[in-house]
């Protein structure tokens, strides 16, 4: 475990038997830390990549613990090598043992603690799409992923760091690549496993496949309530939970995306597309085109056609 990055340019410091009392944080941290120093991110890198804020790695004895009340703008993720610690983050207590780890929102009190001795990384990440990031991570419900000591994460989080003792360049760009692809697999590991507690209802499904095949008809929420036998609240909330979208926003992108092929492989007027499609007011797809794709229909059938000649 990070036999391939120089510690000897991290910094060192004895922590046992400290106590550090502060308006924003209390903690008594009895172990040692490691801080790894990098090289400051360019000005570019702060407004519009992902970045790495601070890397540290903690050995505790039992007992020790931190809470932060203060509001920080950057984000946490907390991965545990051996022992057993305990976070408290938006009410609920996570036990951390090897191979879990946390992703924390640190804009949000949070406090952690040693359970016994415990050896864990703390790595702050931000960047421009951190929010957003972070909002599509939580959609699983829990915080906490797994992932083995010689795994994913410790992967991506090691070449992070080579990257950073490098002389690469466009560094900053290949550390946000590699942020990209730590911060896409925990959400991938996070659906995953929120997947295997959460079975999809059948009627979900059903309905989901039915939307597929009829999307170009009339399908009004009346008439998907009653096709699935529950009420259009229920539906509504299950649909988002497990497809990921309302009905209703579903079936647009079901319509947006058949919509999209036809201008791409034929010469069907946009008009005709809309009506297709099952949008049957042209200004009414026009804006949703231009809302989903980012471009009017006329420009995607320009940007396209020569794909398909």
């Amino acid at each position: 475990m990070f036999h391939k990055i120089p510690f000897s340019i991290c910094s060192t410091y004895d922590i046992s038997k400290q106590a550090v009392y502060a308006d924003d944080e209390n903690f008594l941290s009895p172990g040692s830390s490691v801080t790894f120093i990098k090289p400051p991110s360019t000005k570019y890198a702060l407004e519009n990549l992902y970045y790495m804020e601070d890397f540290f790695l903690v050995h505790w004895n039992p007992g020790a613990f931190t809470m932060r009340n203060s509001r920080q703008d950057t984000y946490m993720i907390l991965y545990t090598y051996e022992g057993e610690g305990t976070v408290d983050y938006l009410g609920k207590n996570y036990t951390l043992t090897k191979g879990k780890g946390i992703f924390l929102d640190c804009s949000l009190p949070y406090s952690y603690v040693a359970d016994m001795f415990w050896k864990y990384s703390i790595l702050y990440i931000n960047g421009r799409q951190m929010k957003e990031c972070y909002k599509e991570y939580c959609k699983n419900g829990s915080p906490v992923f797994t992932s083995s000591p010689d795994g994913t994460y410790q992967k991506s989080l090691e070449q992070l760091l080579a990257l950073y003792n490098s002389a690469q360049p466009h560094l900053d760009w290949m550390v946000s690549d590699c942020i990209t692809q730590m911060l896409t697999a925990l959400l991938q590991t996070s659906y995953e496993q929120s997947r295997k507690y959460t079975t999809t209802p059948e009627n979900i499904l059903l309905t989901k496949k039915y939307m597929e095949k009829h999307f170009e008809t009339d399908l009004t929420l009346d008439f998907l309530s009653e096709f699935s036998g529950v009420s259009k609240y229920h539906l509504s909330r299950e649909f988002k939970k497990h497809i990921g979208f309302s009905p209703r926003e579903y079936l647009i992108q079901l319509r947006i995306q058949k919509a999209k092929s036809l201008l791409s492989t034929t010469d069907l007027p946009v008009n005709k597309i809309a009506h297709t499609v099952g949008i049957h007011d042209i200004n009414n797809f026009n804006m949703l085109f231009k809302k989903h794709v980012d471009m009017t229909p006329g420009q995607f059938r320009a940007s396209h056609r020569n794909q398909f000649v």
